[in-house]
């Protein structure tokens, strides 16, 4: 690799709080039951009004969880594409889901434990507007057990341009 070829890349990158913890993401610090499942919808993003045309994206959901023995999360989701910004929403890809599970005798139900659910998304063939849609659910003794899901994030990258490209 020859370094010289190296630029920086900053401006090349756009991120978006794509699910806000104050609005729709907040799922809260929740007390499971048999079969708790809870899903959240994202804000829609208007791919039109980034400041690039991207081709691709990572999607980014940071969550903490406190597990007692034998008790399990799972947080997972959907990425959703739309002609219209309120409505028609399909699914584009669904991405492999995140499992945390509590093994062993020791108990603790105390935020000890932190994960990341992540994925790359190409957004060629993506309709104008998008949304994260994140779900987590707990297995049926995972009653006392604690999971914090905080606001998803997109960085957007591969514009249309190359770095070395020069052009805009």
């Amino acid at each position: 690799m020859n370094i010289g070829h190296i630029e920086r890349i900053g401006h090349l990158i756009h991120g978006v709080a794509a699910a806000r913890l104050a609005t729709q993401i907040n799922m809260g610090v929740l007390t499971a039951g048999a079969g708790l499942t809870v899903t959240a919808t994202g804000d829609v993003i208007d791919l039109q009004a980034l400041p690039r045309t991207y081709r691709s994206c990572k999607v980014i959901v940071p969550f903490r969880y406190g597990l007692a023995s034998g008790q399990s999360w799972t947080v997972g989701g959907l990425f959703k594409h739309s002609s219209a910004s309120g409505s028609g929403f399909a699914t584009f890809v669904t991405p492999t889901s995140v499992a945390v599970t509590k093994v062993g005798a020791t108990s603790t139900t105390a935020f000890g434990a932190r994960a990341v659910h992540q994925y790359d998304v190409d957004l060629v063939g993506a309709k104008r507007f998008i949304r994260v849609n994140i779900t987590k659910a707990g297995n049926a003794t995972a009653t006392g057990s604690l999971i914090e899901v905080g606001a998803a994030v997109i960085i957007f990258g591969g514009a249309h341009r190359t770095p070395a490209s020069g052009g805009g």
